[in-house]
């Protein structure tokens, strides 16, 4: 009988097709699975209409404000800039229909400075 072979301490978790990261601090390492799922499907829906990957910003990295959902894995930041101005409501009501599907919650940050980015989160 064979021992499993642990995984590697080194192991990351992967980033769904479609999506990546806006740098390599950005990591998916215990990520709530609802919010895996949402981006795996982000992802499909984001390369199909605007022939590019949807980029998550920030997960469980950066500063973020006290008690943020970013800690514990709840949260993900979307960046909006690679979607044409014209077609940014678009991909708001996207996110929106996938939250919906998802059960998650999303704030648009387009209008905070430098922030440029829809934040989703898992509720309470």
């Amino acid at each position: 009988m064979s021992t499993p072979t642990p995984a590697s301490p080194a192991a990351k978790t992967p980033f769904p097709q479609f999506v990546i990261a806006k740098s390599p601090e950005v990591s998916l390492e215990g990520l709530h699975e609802r919010l895996m799922n949402y981006l795996a499907c982000l992802g499909i829906v984001h390369q199909a209409l605007w022939s590019c990957p949807a980029v998550v910003t920030s997960a469980r990295d950066q500063i973020h404000g006290k008690g943020s959902k970013h800690y514990e894995g709840k949260a993900v930041d979307i960046r909006v800039s690679d979607v044409p101005a014209d077609s940014r409501d678009r991909l708001l009501a996207v996110v929106l229909v996938l939250c919906d599907r998802f059960q998650l919650t999303v704030f648009d940050e387009r209008n905070l400075p430098g922030a440029g980015h829809f934040h989703v989160e898992v509720p309470e």
